[in-house]
């Protein structure tokens, strides 16, 4: 009587015939993993085939740029027959039945390997593809390390950049369940190819990386992003050849003069164009998951937030209220898309591109809609303070400071006023690494040189709206989210913080200092450790836009990009003895 065979031998045996290219799949993976084991009889293998093309008169002098002589098939199929001989005399029975088992069950989610390797496949197959694996959670397991990173990095290829240095900083910090996640919030042609675009894609590396490094800096686990859906870059396409648009696309090639002239009315153009069906009815899903939370439709085209050309401010992003009916909702987002849309061909955009050689690129913008981070105070909604925070500071106002401490520009409210400095209204200008260290050394600087109005949500007129700071705390008093640490008195030339949650204004004025918020220190350890975990893993200076919800007591990170040097901040020699007639202005201190 024959020696029973063992369950593995079956299998193979069986695959043989069944399924041959199966059975040699498997063959080529053992002989991957004898190799690993360092098990010489392996490398017999491989000199025997180098060894059986002597048997077609092979010549050892042929010269080594003319290609080798190809060996007969069969030798080939009985090599692999030795591999699993080898495997059989080297490893235990039990070790092979459960590696085979394991690339057996490999190949029933291969599906998602394939899919996602594969050139300018339709969005709709790669979102099947992951719906069915997330189906499957006996499978997750089962793939294979490298199968592994395989996915992840064709998923990043696909949907995030191409970029070497890019995927290189994600793949390690991103699973294909976070991908799952990112899909199951994006929408756009369901047979399109288009990517997320650079400030998703920048977002996205950056919640990553911060996640990842929670265990090792504690305050990271607290850091959140808000709930964002992402609609991909050849959406524009479709908008653009339902409408008829396409001649836009050569609207770069006019003269500035004319495109600057021009815009006002593209701009109206798209306005009042009719958005795709599919477009629509994905957009009211995406309303249904936000409900009736005000949301922020912002700009995320493929050239933006590269560390060539940031392309910071140029692109439009735009709040909607979302109050009303459905139908008021969803007319309020396609509004805001379409204007969006039309800022790929904004004269400041065009110029910029201009000046960066990239205006033969074939621009496609995607974009983010995300909820605004913030609380309804009255009929108002805005968060207790936002801004944005560079890892190099270019303006030290002190020998005491180092370009590495970081810059914060922080606001009371929505950050649109950190970005862009209006009128009167300053920003407040600090620190991270020594937020001792103040700008503004005197009360009565601290006062002139203040926010003096809060950009908000107004949820009854369904605008963006300015009010002045004082105006705003007579209304909603202390329900303004977070006041005691954003507001200090002006009185008689001396600052005096708040105590309490009320504000008496028969004491003073009302000035935004963030004095005991900086006092607690732990935003300005938010910021600090950000700064310093993004620009350790991605290897240069980061910018960052951030807002503050006190409701929830949560810090939330809605952007990430590159930090830009301006051709202005390159040194120059300085001239020695000029005469004080030639001489406009001096400054010591910075």
């Amino acid at each position: 009587m024959s020696p029973k065979k063992p369950e593995w031998r079956i299998i193979i045996d069986l695959l043989e015939e069944a399924n041959p290219n199966l059975y040699k799949r498997l063959g080529r993976r053992m002989m991957n993993h004898l190799f690993k084991k360092d098990i010489t009889k392996i490398e017999d293998i491989v000199f025997n085939i180098d060894k059986s093309v002597t048997m077609f008169d092979f010549d050892e002098n042929l010269d080594e740029n003319q290609p080798h002589p190809r060996i007969n098939t069969q030798i080939l199929e009985k090599l692999i027959g030795e591999v699993f001989n080898i495997a059989e005399s080297e490893l235990g029975e039990e070790e092979i039945t459960d590696i085979i088992r394991l690339w057996i069950k490999n190949e029933n989610v291969s599906f998602l390997l394939t899919t996602a390797e594969k050139r300018d496949v339709a969005f709709d197959e790669i979102q099947n593809a992951l719906y069915d694996f997330s189906n499957q959670p006996h499978l997750k397991d089962s793939l294979a390390k490298e199968d592994r990173i395989g996915v992840r990095v064709a998923l990043i290829r696909r949907f995030l950049s191409n970029n070497l240095s890019y995927i290189n900083t994600l793949k390690d910090h991103i699973t294909i369940e976070d991908f799952i996640e990112i899909m199951n919030k994006t929408i756009g042609p369901s047979k399109g190819n288009g990517k997320l675009g650079g400030k998703a894609a920048g977002m996205i590396r950056a919640r990553q990386i911060l996640k990842s490094k929670s265990s090792e800096f504690p305050v990271l686990g607290e850091i959140r992003t808000p709930k964002t859906w992402f609609v991909t870059s050849d959406g524009i396409f479709d908008f653009l050849h339902s409408n008829a648009l396409e001649e836009f696309q050569r609207v770069k090639y006019h003269d500035p003069i004319e495109i600057r002239r021009e815009y006002p009315y593209i701009e109206q153009i798209f306005k009042n164009s009719i958005m795709p069906l599919e477009s629509i009815t994905m957009l009211s899903s995406v309303l249904d998951d936000f409900g009736d939370s005000p949301i922020i439709v912002r700009s995320s085209s493929l050239l933006e937030d590269s560390p060539e050309a940031a392309f910071a401010g140029k692109y439009k992003s735009l709040f909607v209220s979302n109050q009303g009916s459905k139908k008021e909702r969803l007319e309020a987002l396609i509004d805001a898309v379409e204007e969006v849309y039309s800022s790929v061909f904004s004269p400041d955009v065009i110029e910029y591109r201009r000046e960066n050689g990239l205006l033969d690129f074939n621009e496609e913008m995607a974009l983010m809609i995300q909820e605004v981070v913030g609380t309804k105070v009255g009929k108002y909604y805005l968060p207790a303070f936002a801004g944005v925070a560079f890892t190099d500071n270019e303006f030290r106002w002190s020998p005491r400071i180092k370009k590495e401490d970081g810059i914060i520009r922080l606001v009371a409210g929505l950050g649109t006023r950190a970005v862009d400095r209006v009128g009167d209204d300053y920003p407040l200008i600090l620190c991270p690494g020594q937020p001792g260290l103040k700008v503004n050394s005197t009360p009565e600087e601290s006062f002139h040189y203040s926010q003096k109005c809060i950009d908000i949500i107004n949820l009854e007129t369904k605008k963006f709206e300015t009010l002045p700071l004082k105006a705003l705390i007579e209304e909603v008093g202390s329900s303004l989210p977070g006041l005691t640490d954003i507001i200090s008195l002006y009185s008689e030339g001396q600052l005096h913080q708040s105590v309490g949650s009320y504000i008496d204004l028969s004491k003073g004025d009302p000035v935004i200092t963030f004095s005991n918020l900086i006092k607690k220190g732990r935003f300005t350890n938010y910021i600090k450790t950000i700064l310093d975990v993004l620009k350790k893993a991605l290897g240069y200076p980061v910018d960052i836009e951030f807002a503050f919800d006190a409701a929830k007591d949560k810090f939330y990170l809605l952007q990430c990009r590159p930090q830009s040097h301006s051709k202005e901040m390159i040194s120059v020699s300085m001239p020695r003895e000029i005469p004080p007639e030639k001489i406009l202005f001096t400054a010591k201190k910075y």
